[in-house]
């Protein structure tokens, strides 16, 4: 079964499992069974850390644990020191989130960091991960099921998605090219192939394979996805013997067979494309989203996009740093009924594994990345996400423990159903929670201001200055909104001209409503956070925000960067007179409060409008009184970093703190103490008791000098190590809880490692 889940590995490049760049993984060209049977002694630590990475690559958690946790045990963990990291990322998968934050700690209490990416996503994850609790609370609005046989196979089955008004359902699946009448005779040549099943009255079809032109033994094809109209398709070619994956597309005739297949142009040999979502209309305009790791992006793989013009797909763009991470970001969907796109990544925050997220936007403006939560996501990997055309019921893969395997405890891939009672997938906002954590501290101020990113504002046709090739201008921006206010009649009138009846209304209704939800509201947002930012900067704060200038296809790349810079000139000027110049002082770093003002500005051109929006300066129509013209003309506020120095502890009533939840002690220092005390507070106006529930070890003894603590009292717990505890290295765990109503358990943990 090696070769199974070894190219199982491969054509996920479909999944982006296999990535030597990043500590998850050791190596895809030897698998665990096979390392193991090579080794003829007891495991040395070596082995047991490699063997650990295999098993995790293979999802081999219960054994990844053994050999991860025994490192641990050992004299060699400082040597190790991911080992801790990996035990984050199983407990992560045994959905004992609290464990896996004690694990997460100590990676970082150890001296050395080998992997640059463990410790940036460990990084990641404990700045946000009390949003993992949130996540984890299942959504009784979206119910999941299972998709039985013979859909799903104890194989890999993926990238599910319906097709045309009899509800066909295209998937992939990978699985033995030899039938079994064969399979005694020769070794299984394992095969990723697209297939076509439907819905009977008593349950799916049997799957038939789809052949495509382009299909040969020697070729992994997969990931099939079809246009809005389903006149278009693409999908994923991988080379089996080079490893190298292309995307192909192609036509659907009246007869629904597929024609026409060719690659994309902006294939490579030196990297993959994968994953491919193609938006494409009649005329050859559209945008395809997708997968790759080719140079230049963010981390392994990221995602792209490619704008089509008459059928010619033009230079990818990476779809930039608020989607992409030092992860992989992978398998995109983009929903046009309400501009949102849909991707898995391992880096943002999640459950484990590969969680599905979401972000709204275009191109490579994107608002906050949100999680979607449970049940969609869970602690394994959830990706392929997909919503049906005419509602938002939909599809999604995953290896979590409903799935049917052939080897290990999670190998393979099935395919998953959600339905969503009101037909509107709802997305649970994560809270700010007071219940406390070590040194957080609480800042109203941040949310306030991510909430309302990015701040995007709009321009009339060549506003500011118009015909001009300077790159300032004398105006405010408020001067230009005001202005552009007065044009919406005239803009309703143009954009309708042509039209009868309801289509007219209909229409001017439009326009109407642009002005009303992008331009009125862009300048509201606009408003508002201009006195949050100046709240901020008061405090003491250090902030850089940075923004883009867009523009419309009219007139040159040359005079539209030039034109967009003069759209940032005016958003700059605007900020610099309200309150009578006041964020000045914050820019010349004079203030007497200490806040800094940076503003970075990133002219963007014509290079990303919309394919919809008209270059034809005769089609004055389109090309100007357009909404998809107008809402290429604007000037965003994309991102906005501080450091928040006005923070402030938020207390609730009865509130457990300790300061040292966890401790990191060597066997030499246990040689000099008798036992190890630890503060716990009440931070509250309130007091509460606390007892102890469970220890992880024998050889530990504990006792709490007064378990009922007042408020801003504290108390010790007295932690006893006897042997072999005090010169064994290893992990203990304490766990705690008070009586105060809804107060979770509490872990206090001590980490004790050789010298």
């Amino acid at each position: 079964m090696s070769n199974f889940l070894r190219s199982l590995f491969f054509i996920f490049f479909v999944s982006s499992f296999v990535n030597d760049i990043k500590c998850q993984f050791f190596s895809n060209n030897i698998t665990y069974d096979e390392y193991i049977f090579e080794i003829n002694d007891k495991l040395t630590i070596n082995q047991n850390y490699n063997a650990g990475k295999l098993a995790l690559t293979e999802f081999l958690i219960d054994l990844a644990h053994i050999h991860f946790y025994s490192i641990m045990e050992s004299d060699s963990l400082t040597h190790y020191p991911e080992t801790l990291y990996y035990l984050g990322e199983i407990y992560r998968y045994y959905e004992d989130y609290d464990m896996a934050k004690q694990y997460y700690q100590a990676y970082l209490m150890l001296p050395e960091h080998k992997d640059d990416f463990c410790y940036s996503h460990t990084m990641e994850l404990l700045d946000n991960y009390e949003n993992i609790y949130i996540y984890q609370k299942t959504d009784e609005n979206i119910t999941t099921r299972h998709l039985p046989s013979p859909l799903n196979t104890p194989y890999s089955e993926f990238a599910a998605m319906e097709y045309g008004d009899a509800g066909d359902i295209f998937f992939s699946s990978y699985r033995p090219s030899i039938t079994k009448q064969y399979s005694s005779l020769f070794t299984p040549f394992f095969k990723s192939d697209i297939y076509k099943t439907y819905y009977l009255p008593k349950g799916l079809a049997v799957p038939q394979k789809i052949i495509l032109s382009k299909s040969s033994k020697q070729t992994h094809n997969a990931n099939l996805t079809f246009s809005p109209s389903q006149k278009f398709f693409s999908f994923t070619q991988c080379e089996y013997s080079s490893e190298n994956c292309k995307i192909y597309w192609g036509e659907i005739d009246d007869s629904n067979n597929f024609i026409n297949i060719k690659p994309v142009s902006i294939n490579s040999d030196k990297s993959n494309q994968t994953h491919p979502f193609l938006i494409l209309d009649e005329n050859g305009n559209g945008i395809l989203f997708f997968t790759s790791n080719r140079p230049g992006g963010y981390g392994g793989y990221d995602l792209y996009f490619s704008i089509i013009k008459n059928f010619n797909f033009q230079v990818p763009i990476n779809l930039g740093p608020i989607i992409n991470t030092p992860g992989d970001e992978i398998t995109p969907y983009y929903d046009i009924r309400d501009s949102t796109l849909y991707f898995s990544s391992n880096f943002h925050i999640g459950l484990g594994g590969y969680d599905i997220f979401l972000s709204k936007g275009y191109l490579n403006s994107w608002q906050k990345v949100k999680n979607i939560g449970s049940p969609i996501n869970s602690p394994f990997n959830d990706f392929y996400f997909y919503r049906n055309s005419y509602d938002f019921d939909g599809y999604f893969s995953s290896n979590r423990k409903d799935s049917y395997f052939i080897q290990g405890q999670y190998c393979c891939y099935d395919i998953y159903t959600f339905y969503v009672e009101e037909k509107k997938l709802t997305i649970t906002e994560p809270e700010i929670t007071y219940t406390i954590s070590l040194n957080d501290t609480i800042n109203p101020l941040k949310e306030d201001i991510i909430s309302l990113l990015p701040i995007t504002v709009y321009f009339h046709n060549d506003i500011p200055d118009p015909r001009s090739w300077d790159t300032t201008t004398k105006y405010s921006y408020d001067e230009l909104y005001f202005a552009y206010l007065k044009l919406i009649d005239k803009y309703k009138k143009e954009y309708s001209k042509g039209l009868k009846g309801e289509d007219k209304l209909k229409a001017m209704q439009e326009m109407e409503a642009f002005f009303n939800e992008e331009v009125i509201g862009g300048f509201d947002k606009l408003q508002r956070f201009t006195n949050l930012l100046l709240e901020d900067l008061k405090n003491g704060s250090s902030v850089t925000i940075k923004i883009n200038g867009y523009c419309s296809p009219l007139h040159t790349s040359e005079y539209n960067i030039n034109l967009s810079k003069r759209r940032i000139s005016s958003l700059k000027n605007y900020l610099l007179k309200i309150n009578n110049g006041e964020l000045a002082a914050f820019i010349e770093g004079t203030h007497p409060s200490g806040g800094k003002l940076r503003i970075i500005e990133e002219p963007m051109g014509k290079e990303l409008a919309s394919p919809y929006a008209s270059d034809n300066p005769q089609d004055v129509q389109k090309s100007i009184y357009s909404i998809a013209a107008a809402q290429e003309r604007r000037a965003q506020i994309s991102s906005y970093i501080s450091d928040f120095k006005g923070s402030t502890l938020v207390y609730e009533s009865g509130i457990y703190y300790t300061d040292s939840s966890f401790i990191c002690i060597s066997t030499s220092q246990l040689k000099n103490i008798n036992s190890i005390d630890i503060p716990i507070y009440n931070i509250g106006n309130a007091p509460f008791e606390i007892e102890i529930l469970d220890l992880s070890k024998d050889c530990v003894q504990t006792m709490i000098l007064d378990p009922k603590i007042n408020p801003d009292k504290k108390t010790y717990l007295t932690v006893l190590l006897k042997e072999p505890c005090r010169s064994k290295p290893g992990l203990i765990t304490i766990k705690l809880k008070t009586n105060i109503q809804g107060d979770e358990l509490h872990l206090i943990s001590i980490l004790i490692i050789s010298d």
